[in-house]
């Protein structure tokens, strides 16, 4: 009988930090994340690959207590490395035209 690995709290959370030219907008551990690149809708999980893409629509992140947040968007760019993700966004907002 096989034994399954242990999940620990670096394998089952991922930090993320998403911030306009103005402010932090989330920054905090989560389960994944959710946007849309050219290639289509792309998710973003613990122990994901390094990975840098342009950003469309919309982030909608997927918190530890199960709940979601969707946070709209002109364009944007994400970076992965190392269990955590940098979003670097212009908000889909009258606010963040002026």
């Amino acid at each position: 009988m096989s034994e399954q690995p242990q999940q620990t709290a670096s394998t089952i959370k991922i930090h993320l930090m998403v911030r306009n030219r103005k402010q932090i907008l989330f920054d905090g551990d989560v389960k994944a994340l959710t946007s849309k690149n050219d290639s289509g809708i792309f998710d973003v999980l613990p122990e994901h690959a390094n990975f840098i893409s342009v950003l469309k629509e919309s982030i909608t992140i997927h918190t530890l207590d199960g709940k979601k947040q969707a946070i709209p968007l002109n364009n944007g760019v994400i970076k992965v490395k190392d269990r955590a993700v940098r979003c670097y966004i212009d908000l889909l907002t009258a606010e963040a035209q002026k």
